[in-house]
């Protein structure tokens, strides 16, 4: 039984299917004896009900002419042309309810929903991603997100940067350490080298290039750059990288595989050049997602012209279990070989993280990681045995997700970092003030 939409001397009629009678009603009203434009819409959203979207579609339009600065009868004729089938005219209406009131948020997400359904996924995340920013409804914004995580992949252009605050570099202004053992005998350090910080600006970016190919098959070409620059002497570190592939998607799957080349600069000379292949599969769902990648190939220390293989490798989980609560579990390794046993290793990460409600509704985001690294033989500070260091690292951040600062997304927060080693060089502890600024095109 179809619940009744109507004023009063219609609802019973209407109620048990007398659609005939809700047209004529609306027909009269509109060409004699106008009725009121709420129950002129009442009465339209009755005949999309009953599946009469003809007939409301005819009727919508005839409301627009008479009340063109309406936006509740736009919004309401987009709806009817899209369950027609009309999308591109189902556009217009959209848009013309966000031109006459441009704070709603509504309009923008069913525009973005009927971009997706014309195939338009550039514009689509585009438009919602301005919805996001609108709503002050945190379970709103958390399921427009979920939408356009799903459609990211299938856009033609996807381009992210993110600048953050890095913090002190100066393992030893963080640790006050004042002497250090090299060989066996100690070393005084001066109060310039345990007092000089090395504050500077961390930073992220990626492009993808991905246009179709043929039925669900596209070229994937990336390119990213990310690393550190210090404000003082030295040392600026940074990578800069490019791949090329093919990917396949369908229905939130994705396989992508590809040729990588990457290069990463340390004080502005080259240090270490990586090529070789990758493959990531995904899986998303609305309520969790899995993610793999791996890649394999070879590695260049470039001042030691020394060859060596590579060999990578990521798992990630991430599930949504209560409103606005989500979790994730990350879980890398890697292995690095080089002729060198001081130069090769073996790392595992493991790495959890929590999403939750903070103040004012924004969310707090907690992770936790551990990293340990194994190294084939010993380095000079070692005393003699195989370098070990376990890295601990915990970083809360609060993220303003509806704030737009230049029309990136602030996050403050804070982190503390432990490394244990038993390389007397490799041993730090400190705690850091977080600053990020984030944005996704």
């Amino acid at each position: 039984m179809l619940r009744c939409l109507v004023v009063g001397l219609l609802s019973v009629g209407l109620c048990f299917g007398a659609a005939d009678a809700a047209t004529q009603r609306l027909e009269t009203g509109l060409s004699e004896q106008p009725v009121s434009t709420k129950e002129s819409q009442e009465l339209l959203r009755l005949m999309l009900m009953l599946g009469q979207h003809e007939e409301a579609i005819a009727a919508l339009e005839e409301l627009t002419e008479l009340q063109p600065h309406d936006p509740e009868t736009w919004f309401m004729l987009g709806i009817a042309r899209r369950m027609h089938g009309n999308l591109l005219s189902a556009e217009d209406a959209f848009r013309q309810v966000i031109l006459l009131d441009p704070m709603q948020v509504r309009p923008r997400i069913e525009l973005g929903v009927t971009l997706i359904l014309r195939g338009d996924f550039d514009g689509a995340y585009d438009i919602l991603d301005e919805a996001r920013l609108l709503t002050s409804n945190t379970h709103v914004r958390r399921n427009i997100q979920n939408i356009m995580t799903r459609i990211n992949r299938q856009r033609t252009l996807v381009l992210n940067f993110g600048v953050r605050l890095q913090p002190d570099s100066n393992t030893n202004y963080a640790t006050g350490r004042q002497d250090v053992v090299i060989a066996g005998f100690p070393f005084a350090l001066d109060r310039k080298a345990r007092r000089s910080k090395g504050l500077g600006i961390g930073f992220d970016s990626f492009v993808r290039f991905s246009p179709e190919l043929q039925d669900e098959f596209r070229v994937v070409a990336d390119l990213m750059a990310t690393g550190v620059h210090f404000f003082g002497p030295c040392c600026d570190d940074y990578t800069v990288g490019t791949a090329a592939g093919i990917g396949w998607n369908s229905e939130g799957t994705s396989i992508i595989t590809q040729v990588f080349a990457r290069e990463r600069f340390y004080d502005s000379y080259p240090y270490v050049y990586e090529n070789g292949i990758r493959m990531e599969a995904s899986l998303t769902r609305p309520l969790y997602s899995l993610h793999w990648a791996g890649e394999l190939g070879d590695s260049r220390i470039l001042p030691l012209n020394m060859d060596g293989d590579l060999l990578r490798g990521v798992v990630a989980a991430e599930a949504l279990i209560a409103n606005e609560i989500a979790v994730g579990l990350i879980l890398r390794g890697e292995r690095l070989s080089y002729p060198s046993p001081t130069q090769s290793f073996t790392a595992y990460t493991i790495e959890g993280r929590v999403m939750l409600p903070g103040p004012w509704r924004y969310p707090v985001r907690i992770s936790g990681a551990i990293v340990q690294r194994e190294y084939d033989g010993p380095t000079i500070t070692s005393n003699g045995s195989k370098r070990q260091d376990v890295f601990y690292n915990t970083t809360t951040t609060l993220e303003f997700d509806t704030v737009s600062f230049y029309g990136m997304t602030p996050a403050i927060g804070i982190t503390y970092q432990v490394q244990k080693s038993n390389d007397v060089l490799g041993k730090y502890q400190r705690a850091a003030a977080v600053f990020e600024l984030t944005r996704r095109f």
